[in-house]
């Protein structure tokens, strides 16, 4: 493994959660889930040129979503030579939100497009006066010897299982590199519900991840994620609860996916 700069001393705030919630709807830790993620699966979830936008909103709780805009988040998929995909997460805060404070951050990924095993990832964030810049590359032949993934990579690899492997699953304990350290969670599917989104009525899976109860998170569980019941397994609303209301992530565009989201 070979790092080409890595610096390590920024913050995790409300617009990191969102994203990374966005981000690790599904991720990897116990034996039974590992075979999952490293095997080579057949892709019938996502292709080159797709794009999914979001917007981050905030509210009271248990609504469709909030009433005060805070910002948008967009993850596309590119082609970033023969063997690769590039991934690209970014988002940033709304004129009005970032008069109190301005945030931008911005993800990439290179991913090999058989095993989707990291390659590089990149993290830039912007936070008002606050700027960091964070980097970690792979030779190819190290990533395609080992499963090693980011949140980015991880998303997109847990979006390709299968759905015979998808519906057997209750908890889906993970882990995921994060600033030099590997972090433990989990995520636990509750039931299937009907959501009204942009698109009209979606058939979703309903999960509930952990959360870090503390200054941000009242309870460490409560936050929910609902995700499309097929094969592309996309989010299409979080709520997760803060000390007062609640932040809402809804799906707000979405194009070149394998099918419709109404479908």
């Amino acid at each position: 493994m070979n790092k080409i700069e890595q610096n390590k001393d920024y913050k995790i705030n409300l617009f990191y959660v969102i994203f990374f919630i966005v981000l690790s709807t599904f991720s990897q830790k116990n034996d039974s889930f590992d075979k999952i993620l490293t095997k080579n699966l057949k892709n019938d979830s996502f292709s080159i040129g797709e794009q999914l936008r979001y917007k981050i909103s905030y509210g009271k709780q248990n609504k469709k979503k909030g009433i005060l805009t805070a910002g948008h988040a967009t993850f596309e998929i590119k082609k970033h030579d023969n063997n690769n995909y590039l991934f690209h997460g970014f988002g940033k805060t709304t004129r009005m939100f970032s008069l109190f404070m301005k945030v931008q951050h911005e993800y990439k990924s290179i991913a090999n497009i058989e095993t989707l095993n990291l390659i590089q990832s990149e993290m830039t964030i912007e936070e008002g006066k606050f700027f960091i810049h964070d980097s970690i590359k792979f030779d190819s032949h190290t990533a395609l010897e080992n499963s090693i993934h980011d949140i980015l990579t991880t998303f997109y690899k847990i979006r390709t299982i299968a759905m015979q492997d998808y519906q057997n699953i209750d908890t889906l304990f993970f882990s995921y590199y994060y600033n030099g350290e590997i972090i433990p969670s989990y995520i636990v599917k509750l039931k299937k519900e009907l959501v009204q989104t942009k698109f009209g009525t979606i058939k979703t899976t309903k999960w509930s991840p952990l959360l870090e109860k503390g200054r941000m998170f009242k309870e460490s569980t409560g936050a929910f994620i609902w995700v499309t019941d097929d094969a592309m397994h996309i989010p299409v609303k979080i709520e997760f609860p803060i000390l007062v209301g609640s932040i809402y992530v809804n799906i707000i565009g979405a194009k070149g996916t394998m099918h419709n989201l109404n479908e």
